[in-house]
């Protein structure tokens, strides 16, 4: 311990139920005795494993009803009400006693070391703290023990090159799908204009995201929304209407929403490429080529004969009365690969782990590869 103590916002960002503010360090326990004032008993008892009610006060001013959780030897966490405001004025009130307000990520880093745990470990730790679900917040914890830190530490044994070779491969393949689990998708909507790219939007979001109406281009701008789908996290971005002849206009504003939502389709992880059932509209563009695609036939209530056309990558459906919207969430899952995703698997999940399994993979002699699998547990950690 260097005799500093840290805290910091540990819950993900936005209005919760409950946040989790970390306090640590070798003060951490004369902290909070100074700022919280347990419930109906003179003296808390601060042992590791004990939680205890009371309230966090500025003096006699009561911040928040807070639960105190002893974490560990000089490690607590303050599990207050899910308001901004609130944690802000906790933060502010432990600053005032001499503690030092860090990144979730570099608390997390910190404690993580004090514990000498190797890097998958800790990488394991601030990653948890990034989970979108939680079937990813599984997927992680599980790459501590039965996953890619049993199956790395295993390559430090004497395994033929060619099997840690096959196994890394494996491993990259299986990341892709779970990391949707983890860190989400990002799902773009993209098709001509007027074929209710804006309706679906806000059917998917369950909320008035778009505006909506007959007037054909409306969407100028992209407008984006969070939610749920299932078991997946998903981004969904709404782009202006594809449209080729508008770069050659002398409008700005939309050469400029042409471009941005190409832009947005070259980083999507699904492209959903919606068309009016009742026009002809042209195929994807070249853009789409590589990206997985799922092709909707919006609009289809006003077609008797629209659901002949449905396939494995294309769906008919109307977004305005929800009908078909239950198929393109489970196609949207068939696509991204979800739902085969075994949660016990082992898979990387940073950049870092990546890239070194990829180097494994290419390595031309059994030393570069033990320097690799030495890299990938006792690596510089990235915060």
């Amino acid at each position: 311990m260097s005799g500093e103590t840290i805290a910091a916002v540990l819950s993900g960002k936005g209005t919760g139920a409950i946040a989790a503010i970390g306090v640590w360090g070798d003060t951490a326990e004369k902290t909070i005795r100074k700022i919280f004032r347990p419930k109906g008993e003179k003296s808390a008892r601060y042992e590791k494993g004990f939680s205890v009610l009371g309230t966090i006060r500025n003096k006699e001013e009561i911040i928040d009803e807070v639960i105190i959780a002893c974490e560990d030897t000089e490690y607590f966490c303050i599990n207050c009400h899910g308001n901004q405001l609130i944690e802000t004025d906790i933060l502010r009130l432990l600053q005032r006693q001499g503690t030092n307000i860090v990144s979730a990520g570099q608390f997390l880093l910190k404690t993580s070391l004090d514990k000498q745990l190797n890097t998958i470990e800790i990488e394991a730790k601030l990653a948890i703290a990034q989970a979108k679900t939680l079937e990813g917040t599984k997927i992680i914890r599980n790459q501590t023990n039965t996953g890619l830190n049993r199956i790395v530490q295993n390559w430090q044994k004497n395994i033929p090159p060619e099997d840690i070779k096959a196994e890394a491969k494996k491993i990259l393949e299986l990341s892709k799908s779970a990391g949707y689990l983890i860190y989400g998708a990002k799902v773009v909507l993209a098709g001509p204009t007027n074929s209710g790219k804006s309706t679906l939007l806000n059917c998917l979001a369950g909320k008035q995201k778009a505006i909506v109406t007959d007037v054909a281009g409306t969407t100028r701008d992209w407008v984006s929304a969070e939610c749920k789908l299932g078991k997946l996290h998903c981004e969904i971005i709404d782009t202006a209407g594809i449209d080729e002849t508008l770069f050659s206009k002398s409008c700005n504003a939309d050469k400029e929403a042409q471009k941005k939502a190409k832009e947005l389709l070259k980083s999507a992880d699904l492209i959903i490429w919606v068309i009016d059932a009742a026009k002809k509209a042209p195929d994807p563009f070249f853009s789409l080529k590589g990206k997985p695609t799922i092709t909707v036939l919006n609009k289809s209530d006003l077609l008797a004969d629209a659901g002949t056309a449905a396939s494995v990558d294309t769906i008919a459906i109307s977004a305005k009365f929800g009908n078909g919207v239950e198929k393109l969430i489970k196609k949207i899952h068939l696509k991204l690969g979800i739902d085969s995703v075994n949660t016990k698997e082992a898979v990387c999940f940073t950049d870092r782990q990546r890239g070194l399994l990829e180097q494994i993979i290419s390595a031309d002699s059994k030393e570069s590869i033990l320097s690799t699998i030495s890299e990938l547990l006792n690596g510089k950690v990235c915060v």
